[in-house]
Formats: structure tokens, C-alpha cells, sequence
């Protein structure tokens, strides 16, 4: 399948940068199934690869581009934003479950992370470690994850990071964070992956890379097809966790073969090495089988507007954007003034 790559909104380095990062990695790439071109009329699929956006939460710049209406049966639009609203066909690793429409959404991999950390590496782990399981985390984005910290249990390391804002720790103290967490992990059999502010968090893959187990925690979350999850990961009702330390217990001594697998699927379908055939085959699965009911769709994706969440964020949109003009209008009648006085 051939793809064009782009974006609707000016490069960025910090926040969007994912169509070059995908183009280096599919340079990278040993055995491509796949090919990039540079013209999008020989393209079978218009990829518009888009980061979190805050001046656009639901990217409407996309529905607005002159390819999208020149091309609209090629377009395919990939987000990880939390609870993401799919207005056009979409890619994304945050699709939520009760909301999952087949035929215009299509499960994918988080690629492009503006926040990595280093200190997640694969090495060889101990078979005896200190905690039966852990969790470091912020509470404030779900309250399942206050849940897990009632979890009364001696053989396990519990820690709310509430207090501490990532984006404005120093690098020294981030570091030091993320350290801890890491070394942390290494002593656990388990790692418990609750969901945040959308049903898919970061932690599930980077408990992947370093071979141990997630404990995924989202009644929401749809997983990724390919990677067999049922051999390496265990799932947990929102409305169970109170149940953790009996079903762990009960794995345990399943833990360390688990975590082998856990890092074999992460390599076969995570790895940068592979991310760009595993993302274009999303993109082709998707494009097959999108159903062109366009009433239908229109229903499905606008409908969510009528959601407590998508309607607050719609009028906060809605709100910056009439500030920034009104803003925009008095500096330009400032300007005028202000040459009517030379």
C-alpha cells in the first residue's frame, strides 16, 4: 500500500513532529510491506498524523484541508488524544469501547511520545523480587486509581505522584522520578496499568519493553489486534480491584514467563523497528473495511458532542478561539491607530 504522510498544522518539534518521525523509521525499516510517496494522488491511503492539539482538540483543520476534500475516500486520520472523537476514519491506541464503531475507527500503536522515559531499558531481571505488584502514578485522572491505593496488602509498593506535575519538574527531578519508578518495576512480578483521563496509558508498553507483566485496569480499552494478550497480560474490572491481590497471587508463579512474552509481543509489535508496517497495516485494515455510510457516521461521530466530556471541551475550544480573535481584532485596531499617528 503506498501512503502519504502529512499533517494539517505547522511543524513542531515539541508537539508535532510524528510525520517526520514515522518517514525516518520507515527508512529504517529492514522488510517494508509498505511504501511512502510524495504525491498524494498516487496514494492509496492520506495518513494526516496529528499529536495532542490544545488550539484543536477535535481537528477540524483536517475536515477543513484541501486534501481532505479533494481525497475524502483516501483520508484517515491518526490521534491519541484521550476519548478521542473520530469525525473522520481513525487511527488511535485511545478508541473507547462503549463508543467503538468498526467502520470508522481502527485500533493503532502510540507513536511519535512527546515524553519519553530513558530509563525504561530491557535487562535481564531478577526471578525473586520484593513486591507481588506496584503502581506510581498521579490519582487525579481516574478514580480507579485512588481505588488501587485502599488496596490493603503487606507485599506490594503503592505511591500517588499527584503532587508532582511532570511538565514543570526540573530534569534532575524527572529523572529522579522516573528512576524510581523503573527500579520499582524491576522488583515487581506485576504492574498495574490503570486507565487515566482516556482508557490506554503509556505504562502498558513500557512495562512490555522491560519483560514484566501489566495488569491492565480499563473497562474501556480496546486492544490493539495482533499482539496475543491473553498469554502475557492480565485484565482486572474497574470495579475489582479490590480482587488484585487474590488474582495475582494466583500467577505468580506464571510471572516470569508472562513477562518473556510480554517483551517478544512488545518487540513484534512495538518496537520502532517494526512500528512502521504494524501503523500502515492498521491504515490498510481500516481503509478495506471503512463503511461509507455517511449519514450514519455523521450520527455516530457528532452525537458525542451531546457527552458531558466532549461538550466541555467543545465549549472551552470554542471559547479560546472567539478570545484569540477579539484578541487578534484589538491588536490590529491598536496597530491602525498607531499609524494614523505617524
Amino acid at each position: 500500500m503506498k501512503l502519504f504522510l502529512t499533517s494539517a498544522y505547522p511543524y513542531n518539534q515539541e508537539n508535532n513532529f510524528a510525520v517526520n518521525w514515522l518517514k525516518n523509521l520507515a527508512e529504517e525499516t529492514q522488510n517494508p510491506r509498505h511504501a511512502i510517496v510524495e504525491n498524494p494522488e498516487e496514494a492509496d491511503v492520506i495518513l494526516f498524523l496529528e499529536q495532542h492539539l490544545s488550539d484543536d482538540p477535535y481537528y477540524f483543520q483536517v475536515i477543513k484541508h484541501e486534501l481532505t476534500k479533494k481525497y475524502k475516500q483516501k483520508v484517515i486520520l491518526y490521534a491519541d488524544v484521550d476519548r478521542p472523537l473520530p469525525i473522520l476514519p481513525m487511527l488511535s491506541p485511545t478508541l473507547e469501547k462503549s463508543y467503538f464503531n468498526k467502520g470508522l475507527c481502527y485500533p493503532a500503536p502510540f507513536i511519535a511520545r512527546q515524553t519519553t522515559n530513558d530509563s525504561v531499558v530491557y535487562t535481564e531481571l531478577s526471578h525473586k523480587r520484593k513486591y507481588l505488584f506496584s503502581f506510581l502514578g498521579s490519582c487525579t485522572t481516574n478514580k480507579t486509581r485512588y481505588k488501587i491505593l485502599d488496596i490493603q496488602y503487606q507485599n506490594c509498593f503503592l505511591k500517588d505522584t499527584s503532587k508532582l506535575v511532570y511538565w514543570k519538574l526540573s530534569n534532575k527531578e524527572k529523572l529522579k522520578l522516573t528512576q524510581e519508578s523503573v527500579d520499582v518495576y524491576k522488583n515487581s512480578y506485576f504492574v498495574l496499568c490503570p486507565r487515566g483521563i482516556g482508557p490506554d496509558t503509556y505504562r502498558v508498553y513500557e512495562v512490555m519493553q522491560m519483560g514484566l507483566v501489566p495488569v491492565i485496569i480499563s473497562d474501556e480499552w480496546v486492544p490493539m489486534n495482533g499482539p496475543n494478550w491473553d498469554e502475557f497480560a492480565i485484565r482486572v474490572k474497574e470495579n475489582e480491584v479490590h480482587k488484585i491481590p487474590e488474582i495475582l497471587e494466583a500467577k505468580k508463579e506464571q510471572a516470569i514467563h508472562m513477562g518473556n512474552l510480554a517483551r517478544e509481543n512488545w518487540e513484534n509489535w512495538f518496537s520502532n523497528e517494526v512500528m512502521f508496517n504494524v501503523l500502515a497495516d492498521c491504515a490498510e485494515s481500516l481503509h478495506k473495511n471503512k463503511k461509507n455510510n455517511r449519514l450514519g457516521n455523521l450520527y455516530y461521530s457528532y452525537s458525542q458532542f451531546f457527552r458531558k466530556f466532549h461538550s466541555r471541551a467543545l465549549i472551552r475550544h470554542l471559547r479560546r478561539k472567539i478570545k484569540k480573535s477579539k484578541d487578534t481584532e484589538a491588536e490590529v485596531k491598536t496597530s491602525n491607530n498607531f499609524v494614523k499617528t505617524l
